[in-house]
């Protein structure tokens, strides 16, 4: 409760002003269209927060459990890819899939959809310009096990089990769009599903400021 408060304090504050801004005397129908554009893009944020916190807390109570049927993850993996590989251009990054082959697995395939595209976003997100991704499944030890490995700055070891805490963000993305709940969601989709999330980084004992990240899901 204590870092929902905190984390929602900003956006109610920036709208409380705005729409002060506009009872003090906005000088014409163009200052109010545009403190009410404002004032909804504020409401849509705070808005976004309340949803995916209410979206885990169904996801944890194990309601979804009856929705499980068999999902292939080749299929579901290159719909992702699809998805989001204009997004990866625009951002001028590539993302590469390489789906050699993985058993189907018992899941809810619109929870599966949503984890990996939390994922494959996250990657697109914070790897930065000229990154490359990719997007890996293959079966090892009777497990399916995916893997989405991208070549940006990766994530400090010491932070690795933070970044699954609700609303917890590193400091250097602070200034990027996002709420803090894109993998807490997917920690919840995971535990729900009794897989296990690793983080790791790309290229270990890399010497230089750019390990990259590695996250392997084992199914």
């Amino acid at each position: 409760s204590s870092d929902i408060a905190h984390d929602l304090r900003t956006p109610l504050t920036r709208l409380r002003q705005h729409l002060e801004s506009a009872h003090a005397g906005a000088d014409g129908t163009g200052d109010y269209e545009r403190v009410i554009e404002r004032a909804l893009r504020d409401c849509d944020a705070i808005l976004a927060v309340f949803s995916a916190l209410l979206r885990i807390s169904q996801i944890e109570s194990g309601t979804r459990l009856a929705g499980f049927v068999p999902v292939s993850l080749p299929q579901l993996l290159r719909q992702i890819g699809e998805l989001f590989a204009p997004v990866a251009e625009d951002a001028e990054q590539r993302l590469l899939t390489d789906l050699a082959g993985a058993p189907s697995v018992h899941a809810d395939r619109t929870l599966l959809l949503q984890m990996f595209s939390n994922l494959v976003e996250n990657a697109i997100r914070h790897a930065g310009r000229g990154a490359v991704i990719r997007v890996e499944c293959r079966e090892h030890a009777g497990d399916a096990l995916v893997r989405i490995v991208d070549s940006g700055p990766g994530i400090p070891a010491v932070e690795r089990d933070k970044v699954f805490n609700r609303l917890y963000r590193l400091e250097r993305s602070r200034n990027t769009p996002g709420n803090g709940l894109g993998l807490a969601l997917v920690a919840a989709i995971a535990k729900l599903h009794r897989f296990q999330i690793t983080l790791s980084d790309a290229r270990p004992g890399s010497p230089d400021a750019h390990p990259g990240l590695c996250v392997s899901v084992r199914m």
